[in-house]
Order: structure tokens, then sequence, then C-alpha cells
């Protein structure tokens, strides 16, 4: 049965969603994660509803069930893990071959936006200039996160969080500058992860 990428995202929300909650989501829940209206949401459901991939109770709410498992598009965010490669010897290859999974890798289905770096300034982390922060929308953050927090001007950077003594520390990723003390820092985001993309060179 062919879904579109629109449909295959509803599918997954609804399964995420009422495994956490016990209950469907509404249509107003499904479009605030689609970031798309309620009437667009309505026609997706109704097309869905008629390929079997779900059933409801119209004009009930939260009555969304769905009759099949959610699988998601063959190889849409994957590639094949062919081997593991230490810095010093030769790939060791599997007997078996595994897929890399960038969806379960990043969340895909959370809150997530990318902010491309600028600078050297976090060179101690292993990040760069180029790379793509991953960064997952939090208001919140547990001791040792990469937060994306709020600085004056209304500018934001990344710091380290801490507590230390019942109090928020926020220390630099490259240790240079001093930690400082926050009570009640303005986090906009964690970092899940670092995208890079090497550079060719020419060969002479």
């Amino acid at each position: 049965m062919y879904f579109t990428e629109r449909q295959h995202r509803i599918l997954r929300f609804i399964k995420q969603y009422s495994e956490e909650h016990r209950v469907s989501p509404t249509l107003s829940e499904i479009a605030g994660h689609c970031a798309v209206t309620k009437a667009t949401i309505y026609e997706h459901v109704e097309q869905l509803e008629q390929k079997g991939a779900l059933s409801r109770v119209k004009f009930h709410a939260r009555s969304i069930k769905l009759p099949v498992p959610v699988k998601k598009p063959e190889g849409a965010h994957t590639m094949p893990r062919v081997g593991n490669l230490p810095s010093d010897s030769p790939a060791a290859q599997p007997s078996g071959c595994n897929n890399i999974n960038f969806d379960e890798m990043f969340a895909m289905g959370k809150k997530r936006f990318g902010l491309r770096v600028r600078g050297e300034s976090m060179l101690g982390d292993h990040i760069a200039a180029g790379d793509v922060l991953i960064i997952e929308k939090k208001r919140a953050a547990q001791d040792g996160d990469t937060v994306l927090v709020a600085v004056a001007g209304g500018d934001a950077t990344l710091k380290v969080f801490r507590r230390e003594n019942g109090r928020v520390q926020l220390h630099s990723l490259n240790g240079n500058a001093q930690a400082k003390f926050a009570a009640e820092p303005e986090i906009h985001g964690v970092v899940a992860g670092v995208l890079r993309r090497f550079k060719r060179t020419n060969a002479e």
C-alpha cells in the first residue's frame, strides 16, 4: 500500500502519541506536529481511512485507531553499516549487515531543527565551522547537556549545563571562559547530534 511521506509522518506521530499518552491525538495536535492546517490533516486522515491505514469515529475526538503496524519507508533515512573502522587498523567486516537509522539516531519525530556553526570557538568540543548541529527544542536540561541558551542582546550561544549545590552553571565549550551562574537560564534547546560533510579536494 502506497503512502506519501507526509502520510507516513502522520501515521508515525499517531502511533508514537498513542503509545505515550494511551489515547490518540486530535486533528489539531497532528496539525501542530506537522506544521500544517487542521483542514490539510483532515484531508489526509480521510485518505488514510479510505486506504484502511486507520479507523475513526466521526465527530468523536481522539477516536483514531491504527489497525495495521506503521512501517517507515524502506531506506528513507537509513544507510547500510558494513563494518567497524578502528583508527589504526583495517575495517572489520561483520558477518551481517546492519542499517544506520538516522530517524532513531536523531529522533526525527520530535521537534528538532538545525543550526550551522560559524567560527572556530568550539573546536575543543570537536565542533567545527560548517557543522550542522541538530537541536531538540526543550526548555529544561539535565546536568552535562550542551544547550542553546539566550544571552544578553537576544542572541543565543551554546553552553554546557551544570548544577552545583543547587545552582545552575553555564560552562563554555572550549573551557577558556569562566563559568557563569544563572538563576533561570533561557534554554531554547539541547544538542542532539552533529552533522559534518567533508570537503573534497582535487587530486594533483
